[in-house]
């Protein structure tokens, strides 16, 4: 009875311990949370009155003079140190606000928190990000000095709500940057290829669980589907858009009216830079491209292929694009965690059998 006690007594202990350990994190949280939002609002805007970030954000992406067409990468570099380049006297307060969201991910890393709680308090934070921060913090990433960031941005896919179109490297894509995608429509574009993110890392989550090829179609009213697939081993992506008919006569889907819009050179480059931003720069780097893998271990980006079918029914125009790995492709810090195991030599597996009795048994 006594030991039963003690057991009891001991548990209690741990329990109290946890609890405890619990309050304090919360009270961290919330604290440097409350810090992060109070940074938020103090701004300037260029004739010194105060502003929010938000605001903040709008003007400089207003006055950046910005028509760099390189590739993406470079493109992404370029528009960092443009972007930085026009806010020079704003560079104390936003490092204050930076080093704020930088310590709150560091508490929720090192917290011991169970998974389903870290989730929790992940998306409680990323809940409360405009997408204007979300501009402000990807650029802020891109400089030496964000560095350190990358990993836990990337960790908790604070770049999840992104809103690509607003970024200065995709301005070309829209009316006030030479393209054909109207300045109105910018904030609809961006939300649906926030959709398609999530689908694309849903699919690779599906694959890597079931070991099964994974496809799902999204569907824009009679006018476009768009198709996207995944093979059962995750070295293999395909995205292809399918116009049905030449026409968008009587289609009330906004999302299908702009895709019918775009022209085809600027879908062709949208496509291209969006898939890069999806599988290398929306985790920096960090899981497809990193600096010790082989030229021959790194994705391959295919080209775009536009096809007009004949002898197809409901397919006007096709447009895909592929993506191919010798290792599985990564999108999202589940695959990161939990990889996908490589297929071993038939040799090796046979040799390491054979040459324990125990495995055999």
């Amino acid at each position: 009875m006594t030991r039963l006690s003690n057991a009891q007594i001991d548990e209690e202990n741990k329990l109290q311990v946890e609890w405890e350990k619990g309050r304090q994190f919360e009270e961290k949280f919330h604290t440097l949370l409350a810090l992060y939002r109070e940074a938020a609002h103090a701004y300037k805007d260029r004739n010194g009155n105060p502003c929010t970030v938000d605001e903040f954000v709008i003007e400089t992406l207003t006055v950046c003079e910005f028509n760099n067409r390189d590739k993406y990468l470079k493109s992404t570099n370029a528009a960092c140190r443009t972007f930085f380049a026009n806010v020079r006297g704003s560079l104390p307060t936003i490092n204050t606000h930076m080093r704020l969201l930088y310590q709150l991910l560091s508490l929720l890393s090192e917290s011991e928190l169970d998974e389903k709680s870290e989730r929790v308090y992940a998306k409680s934070l990323r809940g409360q990000l405009s997408d204007m921060e979300l501009v402000l913090i990807r650029y802020n990433c891109w400089r030496k000095v964000g560095e350190n960031m990358r990993p836990l941005v990337a960790k908790y896919n604070i770049m999840k709500h992104l809103p690509l179109l607003n970024l200065l490297e995709y301005r070309k894509y829209t009316e006030m940057g030479g393209g054909s995608i109207p300045n109105d429509y910018i904030g609809l574009l961006s939300d649906e290829l926030v959709l398609w993110r999530r689908e694309i890392s849903h699919l690779f989550k599906m694959a890597c669980d079931t070991d099964e090829q994974q496809e799902q179609v999204m569907s824009y009213g009679s006018l476009f589907d768009v198709k996207f697939s995944v093979s059962d081993d995750c070295r293999d992506y395909e995205i292809m858009l399918i116009q049905k008919k030449n026409s968008k006569v009587g289609i009330k889907d906004e999302v299908a009216k702009l895709l019918f819009d775009i022209s085809d050179e600027d879908m062709k480059g949208l496509l291209s830079e969006f898939h890069r931003e999806v599988f290398d720069l929306a985790n920096f780097n960090e899981w497809n491209n990193i600096e010790d893998l082989e030229q021959s271990e790194k994705p391959t980006y295919g080209s775009i292929s536009i096809e007009h079918p004949s002898g197809i029914r409901e397919c006007y125009k096709r447009i895909s694009f592929n993506v191919k790995g010798n290792k599985p492709l990564n999108v999202s810090y589940y695959q990161v965690e939990f990889p996908k195991a490589e297929p071993q030599d038939d040799e090796l597996v046979a040799e390491e059998c054979f040459g324990n009795e125990s495995i055999i048994d």
